[in-house]
């Protein structure tokens, strides 16, 4: 489908005190974060309706290799702004994706994937959605164009919409920026804070990802918490003896670890699932907590910490990493290529449980939970 999308970037910015188009986030401006999401989601026809600064606006709008259309009534508000975009819409457009500038960082994935439920429902509008919260940038058809010109423009779009309910679509999303603005001074701490880390999830993401995007069975999504429960008791011990491992990193790869549980190698198929996603610093701690081995002086990191919950956690119980390879052990005993790899890996394992205990001092099942 041909899909366009329209950013919204005529405001006076009052209640910021800051002209948020151009206000940098990360390296970044807050209109070129707009951009990079849509492009990322394979979404080229983009442009922007300018307003209050417009002609700053405007150069950065060429810079950045979008159209920009000047919305001469925007101090009339933001539907005045999106009247103004409609002609930016090509004859061929099937819909548009309606971005306000300070809703800036949207994941791609979140853009792609209701771009596919728009593509595979065919509803009047798709809502990304987080923990049933809808959420930015919404997906209308261009069949509501003519009752968008036509409305009075009471309420906004969101009272226009509210007309159109029965023909539009929650398309789920682990990704809680789609809720996210920047209306006040206090939101840029927040925004720069998740603008540094959009290659990762919160633990509340976590969960929608496991529970509502991608969801796993009763007994993974068990066994995933108890893992990421192992995960942060070692980190911060860890980290008291001197370590330097990202405790919430740990515990949110721990959570999801067995995202792909059920497919060939799941801790592969897993870490390419997240990096598809854009979780580039999640995907190869996923990936790497079959097995892995750990050199002399290689220090510790939230990789070696997930890897080694896991071989503490069977189901979500606490066992010593001998016992959660018995099993193996046991079941593969006739074939003896079989046991020799388990007892590498094993051997693997023993490894960076010594190397924990001597920075520790005392046992791992000694700073761990019971479960």
């Amino acid at each position: 489908m041909n899909i366009h999308a329209l950013i919204l970037a005529a405001g006076f910015s009052r209640r910021m005190g800051r002209f948020k188009p151009l206000l940098v986030l990360n390296g970044k401006t807050v209109l070129a974060r707009c951009v990079e999401s849509f492009r990322q989601a394979g979404i080229t026809d983009i442009a922007v309706v300018t307003g209050h600064r417009h002609q700053e606006v405007a150069e950065a709008c060429a810079q950045l290799g979008v159209i920009w259309i000047y919305n001469p009534d925007h101090a009339q508000g933001m539907f005045s702004s999106l009247l103004a975009g409609l002609q930016a819409l090509s004859d061929q457009a099937h819909a548009f994706f309606l971005l306000p500038v300070d809703i800036a960082l949207v994941r791609s994935w979140t853009v792609r994937q209701t771009a596919l439920h728009f593509e595979e429902h065919k509803p009047l509008v798709a809502y990304p959605s987080f923990l049933d919260q809808r959420g930015h940038p919404p997906l209308l058809s261009t069949q509501l164009i003519e009752a968008i010109r036509e409305y009075s423009g009471h309420g906004g779009l969101r009272r226009l919409l509210q007309g159109f309910e029965d023909q539009a679509l929650d398309a789920t999303t682990f990704d809680r920026n789609a809720l996210l603005d920047m209306d006040h001074p206090e939101d840029l701490v927040r925004a720069e804070q998740r603008a540094a880390n959009l290659d990762r999830l919160d633990r509340e993401e976590a969960w929608a990802l496991i529970q509502d995007v991608h969801p796993i069975s009763e007994a993974g999504l068990a066994h995933g918490l108890a893992v990421a429960r192992t995960a942060e008791a070692l980190a911060v011990a860890l980290n008291r003896s001197g370590c330097n491992v990202d405790v919430e990193l740990a515990y949110v790869c721990g959570l999801v670890h067995d995202l792909a549980k059920g497919q060939p190698r799941h801790e592969e198929a897993g870490g390419k699932m997240l990096s598809d996603m854009g979780l580039d610093q999640m995907a190869p701690i996923v990936a790497a907590h079959r097995d892995l081995s750990l050199a002399k002086n290689q220090p510790l990191t939230a990789k070696e910490v997930v890897y080694l919950a896991d071989k503490l956690t069977r189901g979500s119980q606490r066992v010593s990493v001998r016992e959660r390879f018995q099993d193996k052990l046991d079941q593969f005993s006739h074939d003896h290529r079989a046991v020799a790899a388990i007892s590498r890996r094993l051997n693997n394992a023993l490894a960076v449980q010594a190397r924990m205990e001597t920075i520790l001092a005392c046992s791992v099942l000694d700073v761990v939970p019971d479960l």
